[in-house]
């Protein structure tokens, strides 16, 4: 059959069904206005099909079918315009198909399902304007597709979740828009992508995940604005990956989670405005990663934890703007770092706990203005470090506890401005130091003790306006 013109204004009282069965067909140009107080089916079988332009303005106060199963099919332009009171199913099974520029303006009382099964796709131009009162959920399974532009506009009462498993993808553009009343997931299993764009304006009353699994990928730009009144779940688990531009704007009423799992990670540029009535968590777990340049404005109600364990890390630039009303503690485990250049502004109702387990640390230039209403313990162990310019401006109700275990450290350039309600403790323990310049401006309710444990120190330059209403202890043993 060369061309199939139209099969247009289906009106029926039960149930409408329109099957075609074919070997050979050029075109089908419009299956239009289905009207249906029953059911609505539309079926297609076919063996090579050059253009499919559209099946549109379907109409069911009932459910609503359309299944598209075949071999070789050059275009489907459009499906569009579906509304149904019941159900709304959308499946495509296809070995070769070259373009499937849009699905569009789906309308459902019930569920709305979009399922696309393919061998080999070259576009998926988009799946937009997706709303159903029940759930809405687009899966695409694909051995090779080059492109996928964009899932946009996704609204759903129950739960919206969006799955896309691929051999090889080339470009994920956006996944833009997403809002559910229940849960939201997205989830991308793939080999090899070259590009994910951005995952944008996650809204969802009840939980938001969104997964990447993936072995090889270039490009991760961003991941953002992120709203969930339950938890938001972000987790990335990769073996190769290029570049982590940001993911921005969480914002959540029950926790937060960010987890990075990587072999060899180029830049993790920003994680950034993370707002959590619950916990917030972020966990980065990487053998080798060149720059972490900030992790900044976390803000949360219960617990702020931040875990990095990394092997070889060249730059920490910063960790910034911490608030949490229980408890805010930053971790940092690593073989090699050149530098950790700050770790600033942390405030906490609870406790806060700064440590850092390193082997080579090049330079510590700052860990100031920490504030606690509980404790604050800032502890760092480490092999050979070469400064470690200032720990400066804490301020604790209960007490503040600062510890450093050396084997070589050459400067210790001071340590400054230590305000705490209950007692203040500095302890340095060193088998080598060229210099300590000064610990200065201690002041303490409770008691304060400073303790140097020294096989050799070249100066120690200056302790200095140590007030205590309890009791001051100062120990050198050199």
């Amino acid at each position: 059959m060369d061309r199939v013109v139209g099969i247009n204004n289906i009106q029926s009282e039960g149930s409408a069904r329109i099957s075609i069965v074919e070997h050979h067909m050029d075109r089908v140009v419009g299956i239009n206005n289905i009207q249906s107080e029953g059911s609505a089916r539309i079926s297609i079988v076919e063996h090579h099909m050059d253009r499919v332009v559209g099946i549109n303005n379907i109409q069911s106060e009932g459910s609503a079918h359309i299944s598209i199963v075949e071999h070789h099919m050059d275009w489907v332009l459009g499906i569009n315009n579906i509304q149904s009171e019941g159900s709304a199913r959308i499946s495509i099974v296809e070995h070769h198909m070259d373009q499937v520029v849009g699905i569009n303006n789906i309308q459902s009382e019930g569920s709305a399902r979009i399922s696309i099964v393919e061998h080999h796709m070259d576009r998926v131009v988009g799946i937009n304007n997706i709303q159903s009162e029940g759930s809405a959920r687009i899966s695409i399974v694909e051995h090779h597709m080059d492109q996928v532009v964009g899932i946009n506009n996704i609204q759903s009462e129950g739960s919206a979740r969006i799955s896309i498993v691929e051999h090889h993808i080339d470009r994920v553009v956006g996944i833009n828009n997403i809002q559910s009343e229940g849960s939201a997931r997205i989830s991308i299993l793939e080999h090899h992508m070259d590009r994910v764009v951005g995952i944008n304006n996650i809204q969802s009353e009840g939980s938001a995940r969104i997964s990447i699994v993936e072995h090889h990928m270039d490009r991760v730009v961003g991941i953002n604005n992120i709203q969930s009144e339950g938890s938001a779940r972000i987790s990335i688990v990769e073996h190769h990956m290029d570049r982590v531009v940001g993911i921005n704007n969480i914002q959540s009423e029950g926790s937060a989670r960010i987890s990075i799992v990587e072999h060899h990670m180029d830049r993790v540029v920003g994680i950034n405005n993370i707002q959590s009535e619950g916990s917030a968590r972020i966990s980065i777990v990487e053998h080798h990663m060149d720059r972490v340049v900030g992790i900044n404005n976390i803000q949360s109600e219960g617990s702020a934890r931040i875990s990095i364990v990394e092997h070889h890390m060249d730059r920490v630039v910063g960790i910034n703007n911490i608030q949490s009303e229980g408890s805010a503690r930053i971790s940092i485990v690593e073989h090699h770092m050149d530098r950790v250049v700050g770790i600033n502004n942390i405030q906490s109702e609870g406790s806060a706990r700064i440590s850092i387990v390193e082997h080579h640390m090049d330079r510590v230039v700052g860990i100031n203005n920490i504030q606690s209403e509980g404790s604050a313990r800032i502890s760092i162990v480490e092999h050979h470090m070469d400064r470690v310019v200032g720990i400066n401006n804490i301020q604790s109700e209960g007490s503040a506890r600062i510890s450093i275990v050396e084997h070589h450290m050459d400067r210790v350039v001071g340590i400054n401005n230590i305000q705490s309600e209950g007692s203040a403790r500095i302890s340095i323990v060193e088998h080598h130091m060229d210099r300590v310049v000064g610990i200065n401006n201690i002041q303490s309710e409770g008691s304060a003790r400073i303790s140097i444990v020294e096989h050799h120190m070249d100066r120690v330059v200056g302790i200095n306006n140590i007030q205590s209403e309890g009791s001051a202890r100062i120990s050198i043993v050199m």
